[in-house]
């Protein structure tokens, strides 16, 4: 099975519903919930998607589309060694590091589906947007 390392905005376009982008983020999770694909987020994503969402919609509402989350998604830990990492990199946006990081501590992660490809430029995974990814999934 495929592992995909889902970035913070296709999850807020997903749960957040933000038109035009929820439309490929909901086929991305549409392909987790028929198993055709593992995804994978840091637990800096839930975090910051919570807080996110939060301005969105209410805090209960933004609980309940987090918890739903958590079903479809792996959630992998920022630790010292990927912050430390991220810190001595090239990356020009340290949130971006670290979840360039984050996902190469997950044995099988090829991939990091995110909107803001310009950042990730200096990843060693390839990067797709999510229509990308739908399209060549």
């Amino acid at each position: 099975m495929i592992k995909v390392f889902i970035d913070t905005d296709v999850i807020i376009d997903f749960l957040g519903d933000r038109k035009p982008f929820s439309k490929h983020a909901q086929e991305i999770f549409m392909m987790s919930y028929r198993k055709q694909i593992q995804l994978f987020t840091s637990s800096n994503s839930i975090t910051t998607g919570f807080y996110l969402l939060c301005k969105m919609a209410n805090e209960k509402k933004s609980r309940e589309l987090i918890y739903g989350l958590l079903k479809y998604m792996s959630v992998i830990p920022i630790t010292e060694k990927i912050l430390v990492q991220a810190l001595n990199s090239s990356f020009k946006d340290f949130e971006d590091a670290v979840q360039h990081y984050a996902a190469h501590t997950e044995t099988g992660i090829k991939t990091i589906v995110t909107r803001n490809l310009r950042d990730f430029a200096k990843s060693t995974l390839l990067i797709n947007s999510p229509e990308e990814f739908v399209f060549n999934n």
